[in-house]
């Protein structure tokens, strides 16, 4: 193994401390009773380091899901033609085979939701995302992101997805959110759309 190597595990494994000791934090203190100084010194490195992965305690925070969200993302795009529905619960099974849901997305979701000061966080995240759904539907049927059905489906995903998100969290017992997705997708009909103008 040469050095280059060794030294770019350290930084993954050095990482990864990070969000586990800063989610354990966040969990027993609560979010806005941590601070990026306490989170280095409890994982063993300095503050600077810290920083050096990350921007903020927020950014530590999200770590996971903006990475989870950029893999969907790609899922998304692979998937072939077809009910916008039927991609996006096929996207989300592949994740799952591929990335395991694991106790620290339960943590996340636990935290941001029992957080008043992370809402606008919350919304912030929800609102990229629902972009990002508004460019892969979009593209699919050749129309704007900005397209009103368009718009009406993305902001129906992710409101779907939350609803997912929610329940999989207050549902210990729940070890896949994919029938969760089934049944909460099975109530769009996203076929019944015309993606046309709202001037044609």
């Amino acid at each position: 193994m040469t050095g280059a190597t060794t030294a770019a595990l350290r930084r993954i494994e050095t990482r990864q401390r990070l969000i586990e000791v800063g989610l354990e934090l966040f969990a027993e203190r609560g979010y806005d009773d941590v601070t990026t100084e306490e989170i280095a010194a409890a994982a063993g490195v300095t503050q600077r380091t810290l920083f050096r992965h990350f921007a903020s305690k927020l950014d530590l925070l999200f770590a996971d899901a903006d990475v989870a969200t950029d893999q969907f993302t790609e899922m998304l795009y692979r998937q072939p033609p077809g009910p916008i529905t039927d991609a996006v619960l096929a996207a989300i099974a592949e994740q799952e085979r591929s990335v395991p849901l694991d106790e620290n997305a339960a943590v996340v979701a636990r935290i941001v939701s029992e957080t008043p000061s992370l809402e606008e966080a919350r919304r912030g995240y929800e609102s990229r995302f629902e972009q990002t759904l508004a460019e892969w539907i979009a593209q699919r049927h050749a129309v704007e992101p900005d397209n009103f059905d368009v718009r009406v489906l993305a902001a129906v995903l992710v409101a779907a997805r939350r609803a997912c998100v929610n329940e999989w969290q207050a549902s210990p017992g729940v070890g896949s959110v994919v029938p969760l997705a089934e049944r909460a997708l099975a109530a769009i009909d996203d076929e019944a759309l015309s993606f046309s103008s709202t001037t044609d």
